[in-house]
C-alpha cells in the first residue's frame, strides 16, 4: 500500500484509512503503508467506532509530513505489533479524546477517551513516538521500543493536558532528542514500571503535576540533563521504588513541590562533573526516603540536597562523595537548607571525601532550620566538618559517629536550643566537638571524644575522664546537662 496523497480531508486533515464503525480488525498482514506528500493521519479511528484493532504492519513516511501514523480518537482501540518510522509531527501514535462524525467533518468536540492499548510496537525516528492529549481516562502502553524520536519518546504535553489512569510498562525508550517521557499539566494515577530510558538529549523523565504516581523498577541513564524530575508544580502522592539513575548531566533525581513523597530502594549515581546535586528534594511536605544509595563521583556536586522540606524522614541511606579538591561549602553529603522543619536523618552513612558530611545551614532565601534531628548516623573522611549545624533552632544530633574528618567532628554555629548528645567523635583533625560561643541554649552532653586535635571546645567546658573503664587514656565524656 502506497499513498502519495489522500484527499478526504476534514478538521483533522487528510486521512488514509478512516475507521468509522465498531468491531473492526484492521490487519496489515505484514504489509507496509508508505505515506508521502502532505497528509493528516495515515489511520484514524473516528465517529463512534469502538473495539478497533490495528495490528501487524508498518507505517512509514518522511517525518516532516503528516500528523500521526495512527490517530486514536475513540475508546477501546488496540494498536499492536506495528512498526512506525519517520511519521508524525504529532506522534507515531497519537491518542486524543475527540468525537468527530465523519472523515470530512469540519469540526469536532472533546469527549473523554478510555481503554486504549498500545503494545509490542516499534517506533523509530518519529518526531514523537506516542503522543497523549486530553481528555483521556485510561490507557496502557506496554512492551514497546521507542528509538530516536526527534522530540519525545512518550509525551502528554501542552496546556491543560489531562491524562489519567495510565500504565506504561516494559518499554525501552532510547535516543530521544529532548525527553524520554514528558508530561506537563494535571496527570492523575500513573504507573511507570519496568521501563528503561537512555540517552535522552535532555531529561529521561519529566513527570509534572502528578497526582498519585508510581515509578517502579526503572532504569534511566545517560541523560543530557536530568534523569528524573517529578512534581515541579502541585504534585501529590508520589512513589519512586527500586529504580536506578546513572550518569545524568544535571540532577539524577529532582523532586519539587510534592506532598507525600516516598522514595525507597533506589540508586542514584553521577559519574561526570555537573555542579548540581545528584539528588535534590525541594518544597516537599511529608515524606520518606529509605534504603537509597547516592554516589557522586563529580567535584562540586552535593550528594543529596533537602531544601525547604517539612516533615521528611531520610533513613537507612548511604551517600558516597568522591572529591579531589578542598572546597569551602561543596560538595556536601546531605545538605539541609532553606527553612527545613521537622526533618529527620536516621541511620545514614556518609563516606568518601565530601567537604562536609551532613550540613544544616542556610541559603539566601531561607529562615532558620527548625526541628532537624540527626540520629545514629556515621560520617567519616570529610575534608572539613563531619556534621555541621548553622543557625539551627531546636535541632539535635544523637547517637552518631564522626571520625577521620579533617577539621571538626561536630560543630554548631549560632544555634539556639539545640542538643548534641551521646555521640562519638574519634580521630578528627581539629575538634572532636566544637560548640561555638555564639550558640545560645545549646546543650552538649554525654559525648565521647578520642584522639582528636582537641577533643572538645565550647560554652560548656566541663569534661571528666571516663576512668571507670580500663585503658581509657584520651577518652572523655561531657556530662553537663
Amino acid at each position: 500500500m502506497n499513498f502519495d496523497m489522500v484527499t478526504n480531508a476534514g478538521a483533522l486533515g487528510a486521512i488514509g484509512i478512516a475507521v468509522n464503525a465498531n468491531n473492526v480488525d484492521l490487519n496489515f498482514n505484514n504489509h507496509t503503508f508508505s505515506v508521502s506528500g502532505e497528509f493528516g493521519q495515515a489511520v484514524a479511528t473516528i465517529g463512534t467506532s469502538a473495539n478497533v484493532w490495528v495490528h501487524n504492519g508498518t507505517i512509514s513516511g518522511t517525518q516532516d509530513t503528516g500528523q500521526s501514523g495512527v490517530f486514536v480518537l475513540t475508546s477501546d482501540v488496540t494498536v499492536s505489533d506495528m512498526n512506525f518510522s519517520n511519521v508524525g509531527t504529532a506522534g507515531g501514535v497519537q491518542v486524543q479524546g475527540i468525537n468527530i462524525t465523519s472523515p470530512s467533518a469540519s469540526s469536532y468536540t472533546l469527549t473523554e477517551l478510555s481503554g486504549f492499548v498500545i503494545e509490542r510496537c516499534q517506533f523509530s525516528s518519529n518526531v514523537v513516538g506516542i503522543a497523549l492529549f486530553s481528555p483521556i481516562n485510561s490507557g496502557i502502553i506496554r512492551d514497546c521500543a521507542i528509538d530516536s524520536s526527534v522530540q519525545f519518546g512518550i509525551s502528554a504535553s501542552g496546556r491543560f493536558i489531562n491524562v489519567n489512569n495510565m500504565l506504561i510498562e516494559n518499554c525501552n525508550i532510547s535516543n530521544s532528542g529532548l525527553h524520554g517521557i514528558f508530561t506537563t499539566f494535571y496527570q492523575n494515577n500513573w504507573v511507570i514500571r519496568n521501563c528503561q530510558v537512555s540517552n535522552s538529549g535532555l531529561d529521561g523523565m519529566i513527570l509534572a503535576a502528578m497526582q498519585n504516581l508510581l515509578v517502579d523498577n526503572c532504569q534511566v541513564y545517560d541523560s543530557g540533563a536530568n534523569g528524573i524530575m517529578v512534581g515541579i508544580r502541585l504534585g501529590n502522592n508520589v512513589e519512586i521504588a527500586d529504580t536506578q539513575v546513572f550518569n545524568s548531566g544535571a540532577y539524577a533525581l529532582r523532586v519539587d513541590d510534592v506532598e507525600n513523597l516516598i522514595v525507597h530502594d533506589c540508586e542514584f549515581t553521577n559519574y561526570i562533573m555537573t555542579g548540581t546535586p545528584v539528588v535534590k528534594i525541594q518544597d516537599v511536605y511529608n515524606g520518606n526516603i529509605s534504603n537509597c544509595y547516592v554516589n557522586s563521583l563529580a567535584n562540586l556536586a552535593d550528594g543529596m540536597v533537602l531544601r525547604n522540606c517539612h516533615g521528611l524522614t531520610v533513613e537507612d541511606c548511604g551517600v558516597n562523595i568522591v572529591c579531589t579538591t578542598t572546597q569551602n561549602i561543596a560538595p556536601v553529603g546531605i545538605n539541609l537548607k532553606g527553612s527545613v522543619t521537622g526533618t529527620v536523618l536516621r541511620n545514614c552513612n556518609i563516606s568518601g571525601t565530601p567537604s562536609i558530611g551532613i550540613n544544616v545551614g542556610l541559603d539566601s532565601l531561607s529562615l532558620n532550620n527548625q526541628g532537624v534531628i540527626i540520629e545514629n548516623c556515621n560520617v567519616q573522611g570529610a575534608k572539613q566538618q563531619g556534621i555541621c549545624l548553622v543557625e539551627a533552632v531546636s535541632s539535635a544530633v544523637y547517637d552518631s559517629n564522626v571520625m577521620l574528618n579533617s577539621l571538626d567532628g561536630i560543630v554548631t554555629n549560632s544555634c539556639s536550643q539545640c542538643s548534641i548528645r551521646n555521640n562519638n567523635a574519634i580521630n578528627n583533625g581539629r575538634y572532636g566537638i566544637n560548640d561555638m560561643a555564639s550558640s545560645v541554649g545549646t546543650q552538649v552532653y554525654h559525648n565521647f571524644a578520642n584522639h582528636n586535635g582537641t577533643d572538645y571546645s565550647g560554652t560548656i567546658p566541663l569534661q571528666i575522664p571516663y576512668s571507670s573503664l580500663s585503658d581509657t587514656t584520651g577518652w572523655y565524656v561531657n556530662v553537663s546537662e
